[in-house]
Formats: C-alpha cells, sequence, structure tokens
C-alpha cells in the first residue's frame, strides 16, 4: 500500500515469466509440459507452437496494460544478446503515456571506485559483488553492466521519450538510494512512452 500511495496506482499482480518475454505465462507452459513432456524433436516443435500460441492468447502482460513498471536490480541480469527483446518488451506492456522507473548498479561509478588509489583488497571484492552479482545462487550473475550513456542509448532506441537520470525513486527504501561508503552507486532512470 506505501508504494502504491506514492506511485499513484494500486493494481499489482504477480506473474511467472522472464523479463525479456512478458507475454508467455510460465505457469501454463509448465502446466503444458507436465501433461506433455518434450522427448522428441517433433515434441519440441510443438512446445515452440503452444509457446507462440499462449502469447497470442493468453498473455501474462498484454499489450499497453500497465501504468509503470518499476524495476530495482533486474535489467542487468539479463544477457546483453536479449536486451533489444527486454525494452521492447517494457515499451509493448505500457500503456501509452506509461513510466518505467529503473535503478541498476551505475558501472562507470563502480569503476571509479574499484580503481581508487584508497580503495582496499575487501572494499574492491565488494564492489565487484556490485559489478558482477554476489553469485550467491544461479541467478545472481550480472549479465552486463549498464552506465548513463548506454542506458539512454537502449532506451531511446526502443522509442521512449522523456528519458532522465534522477537521484533516487523516493518510493521506498529500494536500490534507487543505494550507497557504498557513502557513495550513492545506482543508475536510476526513468523515461515514458509516448502517448
Amino acid at each position: 500500500p506505501v508504494v502504491a500511495a506514492r506511485v499513484g496506482y494500486a493494481n499489482v499482480r504477480f506473474g511467472k515469466g522472464r523479463i525479456q518475454d512478458l507475454a508467455l505465462d510460465l505457469d501454463r507452459l509448465d502446466a503444458v509440459l507436465a501433461a506433455h513432456p518434450v522427448r522428441s524433436t517433433a515434441d519440441l516443435a510443438r512446445l515452440e507452437a503452444e509457446s507462440a500460441r499462449l502469447r497470442a492468447e493468453h498473455p501474462l502482460v498484454p499489450s499497453a496494460s500497465i501504468d509503470v513498471v518499476v524495476s530495482n536490480c533486474v535489467l542487468n541480469l539479463v544477457r546483453p544478446e536479449d536486451k533489444a527483446q527486454l525494452f521492447s518488451e517494457l515499451f509493448r506492456v505500457l500503456k501509452p503515456g506509461g513510466r518505467l522507473m529503473v535503478s541498476v548498479p551505475d558501472l562507470e561509478i563502480l569503476c571509479h571506485l574499484f580503481v581508487h588509489p584508497e580503495s582496499t583488497p575487501q572494499r574492491r571484492l565488494s564492489l565487484m559483488k556490485f559489478m558482477f552479482g554476489a553469485q550467491e545462487d544461479q541467478h545472481d550473475f550480472h549479465r552486463v553492466g549498464l552506465w548513463w550513456d548506454y542506458f539512454g542509448y537502449l532506451l531511446h532506441t526502443a522509442k521512449f521519450v522523456d528519458i532522465q537520470r534522477v537521484e533516487t525513486f523516493g518510493l521506498f527504501d529500494d536500490y534507487s538510494s543505494f550507497t557504498f561508503g557513502g557513495v550513492a552507486i545506482s543508475l536510476n532512470v526513468v523515461a515514458r512512452k509516448p502517448g
């Protein structure tokens, strides 16, 4: 309720999917796989066709259905080759005029802190975890580093407008206000879908 009041929207629903493919409902796909396991290339072809049907007929997140997307430390977990699809999906699900609020570790700031002459080995180890993920499980690997120029380019290429870097989102105690050694290390970006 606190976040909804600050963001201005209270229509939250949780689903299982991949941020670079918000149309495919993985719960529905799991049900298909349970009923029809893949044991051959013909089965794989049927699964791919069923995935396409699910995207079209039962999308996890329908097109133009979201007012605001808030993402904290997620986009850096997606492989570089999936970035274009990721931003296309975020653009697709937002309503015209919808907002995108993204916070990721700022690679440029982290690099400056890492090479600082007074940076200790322990401090550098901590900074590497921000750069590459703590790698405590199979999902905690940062696949790409983002910095302002590159991130702005990706958003512009995906047709977002009013792209701005902000100090913090001020919604709740999230990664957008994270500091390390007193230095803000988050790249916080707000953008809008035209309309």
